[in-house]
């Protein structure tokens, strides 16, 4: 049965564990740590050379973070989630959350979970849902199974539907 359905009704949910969950943030952020290696040796060897290393960091990081929103709302899924077998979905419609902005507004909701000591990460070991409390605000679940697989010109079309808002003014 695939992950996504046309109605949540029609489907029954596979909650991700919190260590699952924990896995793909994990993995989001290792994307991340070679280029800050790199940064590191260079801005130990030379000045100017780690301040240009780190002003392309800067703009890789930005940019890959913005395809990562994409993806997550476009497909419900990025790199971490598909490396550990989850996809994030609304839990009404069993469908992803349709783009990036409302997975960035998401991200903003966690702020909610940090208020206190970061407690709103935790409520998934407890959550009948496996819910943080950001899910709760967003009505969203992240399910274990394997997202669906598109291929690369697929990705890219997903990626540039951000500007068709930008491109209709």
């Amino acid at each position: 049965m695939p992950p996504y359905a046309s109605s949540a009704a029609a489907m029954t949910f596979n909650y991700a564990s919190w260590g699952s969950r924990v896995g793909a943030s994990l993995v989001r952020a290792f994307v991340f740590l070679p280029g800050y290696i790199v940064v590191l040796i260079l801005g130990a060897i030379n000045d100017g050379l780690g301040l240009l290393a780190y002003l392309l960091y800067a703009v890789f990081t930005f940019v890959a973070g913005i395809r990562m929103y994409i993806q997550r709302g476009h497909l419900g899924y990025d790199v971490g989630d598909r490396v550990t077998g989850q996809a994030l979905i609304l839990e009404a419609t069993g469908a992803p959350m349709g783009n990036g902005m409302q997975v960035f507004i998401r991200g903003l909701a966690h702020i909610v979970d940090s208020l206190i000591c970061c407690i709103g990460y935790l409520f998934p070991l407890w959550d009948a849902k496996r819910q943080t409390i950001a899910d709760k605000i967003m009505s969203t679940v992240v399910i274990t199974g394997r997202p669906q697989q598109h291929d690369a010109k697929t990705l890219v079309i997903n990626s540039l539907e951000l500007w068709k808002p930008v491109i209709k003014s």
